[in-house]
């Protein structure tokens, strides 16, 4: 049986474009997400599969997709059993808001970045999330 007090973890959004999480379908450990200071535990969908949007599509898409954060925990009952795939562009690619999505009323919301993942870690030790030093 898996401990939930020994297995987690920690909260996080992902630098990439997109990742996949696992398939609603277990029922266990499925993903929390905070607001207002506090988690709560993400809804159960039969047969869903949960996508969550990584930063850089949250920057590509001028703010449109959030990249949320979360965490994941376990379940006392049951197994969990997860399959992350992340997607995200080269190193040297320039990663910015399309321009299509840009305007008057919906002006520019991030830096342009190249190689975003370079100091992610850093600033996650340091409690910062590394969308927020983009942020015009």
């Amino acid at each position: 049986m898996p401990n939930p007090s020994s297995c987690s973890c920690c909260k996080s959004t992902w630098r990439c474009l997109r990742d996949y999480l696992s398939s609603a379908r277990q029922r266990s450990g499925r993903p929390s997400i905070p607001e207002d200071d506090k988690w709560y535990r993400a809804p159960i969908i039969p047969d869903a599969i949960v996508f969550n949007v990584g930063d850089q599509l949250e920057i590509m898409t001028n703010g449109i997709y959030k990249s949320p954060m979360h965490r994941v925990v376990t379940n006392k009952e049951r197994e969990r059993i997860t399959a992350a795939f992340f997607f995200a562009p080269d190193p040297t690619s320039v990663v910015e808001p399309a321009e299509g999505l840009i305007d008057e009323k919906r002006p520019r919301l991030y830096k342009k970045v190249v190689d975003y993942t370079a100091n992610c870690f850093e600033l996650f030790q340091k409690g910062k999330r590394p969308i927020d030093a983009l942020r015009i």
